[in-house]
Formats: C-alpha cells, structure tokens, sequence
C-alpha cells in the first residue's frame, strides 16, 4: 500500500484510538462472550462502512488497485473491518503488555498489511 494510503488509514484511526482509549473497559465488557453479540456485530458494521469510505477515498487518490466489483470491495472492507476490530479487543486486552502507542501502531500494522494478505490468500488458495 503506499504512503498516502497508510496515513488516510493512520489518521482515521487516530479518532479510533481515542475512543478506545476512552472506553475501554466498557468497550472489552460489551464485546466479551457473556456480552450480547449484537454490539459486536455493529462494531463490525460501522467500521466496514469506514472501511469503504477509506477504500473509495485510497482508488481515487492513489494508484490502488481495488475491483470495481461490489462484491470484492464489500468482503474486502468486512475483512479489513474484522481483522482491526478483533486487533483493537486482543490489544486492550493486554493492556499490562502492551502501551497503548504499541497497540496504535499494531493496528495500524495489520490494518495497512491487509490488503497484502488478502492477495497472498487468494494467490496461495
């Protein structure tokens, strides 16, 4: 991905972080396995739709090459949403490990690193 991409991603995230930063300890009780799953799921949900915002924003401004196809731009985002989703919880989970600028930029990592697994996926399969 290249380096416009990664800071549209970064400063999006950067209101992510503070949020999490904010909440979470309700955030890591709303998202736990006793919790009801309909929290997660619209987690999950609203971030695919920024997940599609950024995408739209990354093939017009750069060299990104995303199918115009509906359907593979809408898993691709679902997947991004769910890798930098279940990041954020695993992170904040270990917060006694991890400072939270360690866990920003492990998110960030994995979510800018996405797009290069998805294709390594689908070359492997």
């Amino acid at each position: 991905m290249d380096s416009n991409s990664v800071k549209l991603i970064q400063n999006n995230l950067n209101n992510t972080f503070k949020f999490w930063n904010k909440n979470n300890d309700y955030l890591l009780v709303l998202v736990s396995k006793n919790s009801d799953k309909y929290f997660f799921d619209q987690l999950i949900s609203e971030t695919e739709l920024q997940n599609k915002k950024i995408l739209a924003k990354c093939k017009t401004k750069t060299k990104i090459k995303i199918t115009s196809d509906k359907l593979k731009v809408d898993a691709f985002a679902h997947q991004l949403a769910a890798a930098e989703i279940e990041s954020f919880i695993w992170c904040y989970k270990h917060l006694d490990y991890m400072s939270r600028n360690e866990i920003k930029e492990a998110v960030a990592e994995t979510i800018t690193n996405a797009p290069f697994n998805l294709i390594m996926q689908k070359n492997v399969a």
